[in-house]
């Protein structure tokens, strides 16, 4: 990796549903061989792809010191619960460009604390992409809510509420 480059993140694994695919397509359309781009593939290995601007790191244990060194994370996915890879990357201060699908907006508020984007648009998110890569101070203020909101989830508020519903159940 060089200063000089965006470093683009994607967690998860390769199927389908994970948007894998999709995110490969995107890349090889927009930004293969442009080296101002870095995508960093964490949880596959793969040998089959030789595109010089993306590294497939495979199971990564270190995932909070590879957002930090991010500037974007990005899920492409179709499906999700609660995406813990959002929650992580929030919280390590790494915006988020994601699908716009139940699961993912339940913690991304589109232009807030990070990017949606709808209906699975290549050009989309190649436009925003840019648009965070483009603007220092919206980058820094979606990192600003971002944090704001993996407060919200931290192991010690989630225990005080949990125990706080628990208490109330009798």
């Amino acid at each position: 990796l060089t200063s000089n480059q965006f470093v683009i993140v994607y967690v998860g694994r390769s199927e389908g549903r994970k948007g894998y695919d999709f995110l490969l397509s995107l890349w090889e359309n927009y930004f293969k061989n442009n080296n101002e781009f870095k995508l960093l593939i964490c949880g596959i290995k793969s040998s089959k792809f030789d595109i010089s601007n993306i590294l497939h790191l495979g199971f990564v244990e270190n995932i909070s010191e590879i957002l930090a060194i991010s500037n974007c994370l990005i899920l492409p996915s179709k499906h999700e619960g609660l995406p813990y890879e959002i929650l992580e990357s929030l919280a390590s201060q790494c915006p988020v460009i994601a699908s716009d699908i139940p699961g993912i907006k339940s913690l991304i508020k589109n232009n807030e604390n990070g990017i949606l984007i709808k209906n699975f648009d290549e050009k989309e998110y190649f436009e925003k992409i840019l648009y965070l890569k483009d603007n220092p101070k919206f980058r820094n203020f979606v990192i600003k809510k971002g944090k704001i909101c993996a407060e919200k989830y931290s192991r010690d508020k989630f225990l005080i509420a949990y125990q706080n519903f628990i208490l109330n159940l009798a």
